[in-house]
């Protein structure tokens, strides 16, 4: 279902050009994209059909394409002249991701929260800049994305360095346990 939740997210962007009341209906897919995630794996497990290596990697490929088809959806909002900061948010993004699942390939534990924000809660934050984009309009976001792009590579920086100062630990103290 991600898959077509993220292709009704751009062409509802793409609508949204013309008329912001679109994003109404983004912010409902992204509503139906999280029930839908969050019974995948349930169903699944239900009816003993789980794939666990194929699903986890299905999972998360398609978490990618469907924030990327957010992405996408803001960036048809604004003039052309945006496209190269759209380009960075995506890749900023995406290493948001590929820390997650870099850090629990090296650590076998999962953590897809980070000061207490996950998936759920940036969920509702997108429901919540639609909302103001609709009331507000693009050219106030206009003004803010610089500032938005730059706080993200700084929270980005912060889970990084966190992050690798967890492994270093786990490191060392393995390394002190075999010698």
């Amino acid at each position: 279902m991600t898959a077509l939740w993220s292709l009704l997210i751009v062409l509802f962007g793409w609508f949204a050009r013309d008329n912001i009341n679109w994003m109404w209906m983004i912010s409902l897919i992204i509503f139906f994209q999280y029930i839908t995630d969050l019974f995948d794996g349930a169903v699944g497990r239900y009816r003993d059909a789980g794939l666990i290596k194929w699903g986890y990697y299905m999972d998360h490929l398609l978490d990618y394409f469907f924030i990327a088809s957010i992405i996408t959806a803001y960036s048809l909002l604004f003039p052309a002249s945006f496209n190269l900061l759209f380009m960075g948010i995506l890749i900023v993004t995406a290493g948001f991701l590929v820390s997650v699942y870099l850090f629990y390939s090296v650590s076998d534990k999962m953590n897809i929260s980070f000061l207490n924000c996950g998936p759920t809660e940036i969920r509702l934050f997108l429901i919540l800049l639609n909302t103001t984009l609709i009331f507000l309009g693009v050219d106030l976001a206009q003004k803010a994305l610089l500032y938005i792009f730059i706080a993200e590579i700084l929270i980005l920086f912060f889970m990084v360095y966190k992050t690798q100062k967890t492994l270093w630990k786990k490191d060392m103290a393995i390394k002190n346990h075999t010698q």
